[in-house]
């Protein structure tokens, strides 16, 4: 299993496309075949069959390293990555996502960010996590930083330019439609 942060990934797309990758199963992680009882070599694809209301993404922020200790022996030590990855504020799924959504006649593969979730500490020990979110207030759209019970208005740019630990994107754009995480005036 790779790190999208241990591997040289820099974007959310950069990652969805290694995350999509054809991989091949090969070896000892050969697929192992029920007709003929053997490992067979095989193509593992991973896409998105459907787009749902509300789509969480993870970045794997925690790594293991080994640490010598003075001693001959090595200690495996959980370590915080924390380079800055982008991350878009429409998401466009149709690279991502298999020809059955088309067959379905799934109209729109975009999704709209509405939630950033950032872990604040230098291990993964101990921190804290706080959110960045958008909002509406009288068909306006609106940027909130949620600090626990603390909400303060923020930038977009604030919003677009966090160290991201998770990342939530909605269907049906907030400013729009109808969305999910609608927060008309209740910010105010």
């Amino acid at each position: 299993m790779w790190n999208t942060l241990t591997d040289g990934v820099h974007s959310l797309q950069q990652s969805l496309r290694k995350f999509c990758a054809d991989e091949v199963m090969e070896f000892d992680n050969a697929y192992n075949c029920e007709t003929c009882a053997g490992k067979e070599r095989a193509v593992r694809h991973t896409s998105l069959h459907t787009l749902p209301p509300v789509l969480v993404l993870q970045f794997k922020r925690a790594a293991y390293t080994n640490s010598k200790n003075g001693s001959k022996s090595s200690q495996r030590i959980k370590m915080k990555l924390q380079h800055h990855v982008s991350y878009p504020e429409i998401l466009y799924t149709k690279n991502y996502s298999t020809s059955t959504m088309e067959e379905q006649g799934v109209v729109g593969d975009t999704l709209q960010l509405f939630a950033v979730v950032v872990h604040q500490g230098d291990s993964m020990e101990r921190g804290h996590y706080v959110s960045y979110v958008r909002g509406e207030v009288g068909g306006k759209e609106v940027f909130y930083f949620i600090d626990d019970i603390y909400v303060t208005s923020c930038t977009k740019h604030d919003f677009l330019s966090q160290e991201a630990y998770i990342l939530f994107y909605e269907k049906d754009f907030p400013i729009n439609g109808t969305s999910l995480c609608n927060m008309r005036g209740e910010l105010e």
